[in-house]
């Protein structure tokens, strides 16, 4: 909760020898997140002078979050104020928006009712957005009724908006939702001018997309359901590893159907998809990471098809952030002795090509010949704005990793095979090598100092077995106050 401090400890081993720091952390204001559960869709509103009752729509906001609070407690589901606004185009030729007649919806907290029964009986587009507000959090703190609580005004509100097409029938329902992790943003559609929201998924994160299919009309049955992104190029046909609808690509047991194209090979109840599924029904999709590369938002559709041949769809639009990338990675000199030379790393021309005045943050790390994985490597900085480190390493064929993220946390690997060749150190080297450590250490410049710690102890470590155990012990004690100044 607000204004909770944390308390972490870590203990670090250097040369045999430990030492432990912790640190607090203090909980502060955080805007909320709004969202709106299954995506855009399309709704019947029956035939004119149909006698079959209509249903009316509900549209759930409840996974909204108040950020202050922890995910799934009641302060984080109920402290928030949500507000409902409907708008329409009149006609299709209309430039700007009309409000909505009150009689098309009511609002009711989290949840908005559809009255699809008073909607015109015709092809028209809804826009309805939500605005959500942090209530006080020291209201919530003290225990009362939340509901009681008011907004609060230093926090800035979040909005979610989806669009409900209508058409005068009633086909199958249909809603889609993301369940992997995802953050989401207000994107304005050009050609439509109407903000639309759009969820972000990192490109190196996999993709998952729940979708759960209905009929309104009791006995119908749906009897094909099919994924599609929309606005896709001819050329993808799902034959290629580089398209999305590759199986290749895919997590879970879709069947290409076609150009963008995939139809459930079974529903969730193991119904085959060419049959009928007369009850609810609820499918999955999950893609691969890098699945999707391109700068693109990407439009996922659903759609269902009754056993009449009525269609309904629902779509959502995922922006897939995009790793940093065009850049390099160098070692210099390629050869040199432990602890006595100075090599040189540089990460030289790495961008964010969505956001290319953004801060990067480099991570830099070295493994040992025969390490192929994160698991078996050393770290040498962590989470730097400068991807350019000077350092002296330890023996060994060492290879130096590169982990260039950017402030949403897509991250770009790379890896320079046998970047440098290390020789053995001597003894006077380790003991002039603390000495330089402990210059830097004088000098404040704790980034350089943590960055060249474990080569002088792994170094050391090698070498203890030929001196005498006074000077070992000494050295190993030099050590560890050095890695105590470089936690400040």
């Amino acid at each position: 909760p607000v204004g909770s401090k944390y308390v972490f400890s870590v203990t670090a081993t250097i040369a045999g020898e430990s030492t432990t720091r912790s640190a607090s952390v203090a909980v502060v204001k955080s805007p909320p997140l709004a969202s709106i559960v299954g995506g855009d869709k399309t709704i019947g509103v029956g035939a004119p002078g149909g006698t079959v009752a209509v249903p009316d729509y509900t549209l759930d906001a409840s996974a909204s979050q108040n950020r202050d609070w922890a995910p799934g407690t009641a302060a984080s589901r109920s402290g928030l104020s949500f507000t409902w606004a409907c708008n329409y185009r009149a006609d299709p030729a209309d430039t700007s928006l009309s409000v909505c007649p009150q009689a098309y919806y009511a609002p009711d907290g989290a949840r908005c009712v559809i009255k699809a029964s008073q909607l015109p009986k015709q092809v028209a587009s809804y826009t309805f957005t939500v605005t959500v507000r942090s209530l006080l959090a020291s209201c919530i703190a003290a225990g009362g009724q939340i509901s009681a609580c008011s907004v609060d005004p230093l926090l800035a509100a979040a909005s979610a908006v989806v669009t409900i097409s209508t058409v005068p029938d009633l086909p199958p329902v249909a809603s889609l939702a993301v369940s992997s992790e995802h953050q989401t943003e207000i994107l304005v559609d050009p050609a439509t001018e109407q903000q639309i929201t759009a969820y972000v998924v990192n490109v190196d994160a996999s993709l998952s997309l729940l979708a759960n299919v209905s009929h309104p009309v009791a006995g119908k049955a749906v009897s094909l359901i099919q994924w599609r992104v929309l606005d896709q190029p001819a050329s993808v046909t799902c034959a290629e590893a580089s398209h999305w609808c590759h199986p290749s690509n895919l997590r879970t047991q879709q069947v290409v159907a076609g150009p963008s194209l995939l139809t459930e090979s079974t529903t969730s109840s193991g119904q085959a998809a060419n049959r009928a599924c007369t009850a609810a029904c609820s499918v999955s999709v999950s893609f691969e990471p890098f699945a999707f590369t391109g700068l693109s938002t990407y439009q996922f559709q659903v759609e269902a098809t009754d056993e009449d041949g009525k269609k309904a769809s629902t779509s959502l639009r995922v922006r897939f952030n995009q790793a940093p990338r065009f850049g390099s990675l160098a070692v210099s000199p390629s050869q040199g002795a432990a602890l006595e030379t100075v090599f040189k790393i540089e990460a030289a021309g790495w961008q964010d090509v969505e956001n290319p005045s953004e801060a990067l943050k480099y991570t830099l790390a070295y493994r040992q010949l025969g390490c192929s994985s994160a698991d078996c490597e050393s770290t040498l900085v962590v989470g730097r704005t400068s991807g350019t480190l000077e350092v002296t390493l330890p023996a060994g064929n060492l290879s130096v990793v590169l982990y260039v993220s950017d402030q949403a946390g897509a991250t770009n690997t790379t890896v320079l095979g046998n970047a440098a060749y290390v020789t053995p150190p001597s003894v006077d080297a380790v003991k002039n090598s603390i000495d330089d450590l402990e210059a830097l250490a004088a000098q404040g410049d704790t980034a350089k100092l943590l960055a060249s710690l474990e080569a002088s102890a792994t170094s050391l470590s090698s070498l203890t077995a030929g001196m005498p155990a006074a000077e070992a012990t000494s050295l190993k004690a030099r050590l560890v106050g050095l890695l105590e100044a470089s936690w400040g």
